[in-house]
């Protein structure tokens, strides 16, 4: 409807513009008048979709020095892992955390089979466990 990108462009100067719509042939319905000047058609974009991202499996939360852990999931990694309520993690692949989203982005970028080092502080310890990300099913 010219929103968008051509009202960007027209705010630039730049007035002859044309808009093409990806559609899925799935689509139960027709698309809207006027959304685009074409439309393109998409095949079966499954084979395309990004795999599920890694999962440590813990609930954590702020804390001073790093990210504490909160609750552990049943058979998770983290219970592999011998995490428990109240660890710190502190350097994961050393690398000093300071809010928990940090170890969640770093968790989820982790390539299926890596390994991710921890530094966990658990009653005034430090200690060095290594997260093994398992193999995606198929994978090799």
């Amino acid at each position: 409807y010219g929103h968008g990108v051509p009202h960007q462009l027209a705010d630039l100067g730049i007035e002859q513009t044309a808009t093409l719509l990806p559609w899925s042939a799935e689509e139960s319905c027709t698309p809207p008048e006027g959304i685009a000047d074409a439309l393109f058609i998409l095949g079966d974009e499954t084979p395309f979709e990004p795999a599920e991202p890694q999962r440590l499996g813990v609930l954590i939360g702020t804390a001073e020095g790093g990210v504490r852990v909160m609750s552990v999931m049943e058979e998770s990694l983290a219970e592999s892992l011998a995490l428990r309520r109240d660890d710190l993690t502190t350097e994961p692949a050393a690398r000093p955390l300071r809010r928990p989203g940090e170890l969640t982005d770093l968790v989820r970028r982790q390539t299926p089979g890596t390994v991710l080092p921890l530094t966990v502080s658990r009653d005034g310890e430090r200690e060095e466990l290594l997260a093994r990300f398992p193999l995606r099913d198929g994978a090799r």
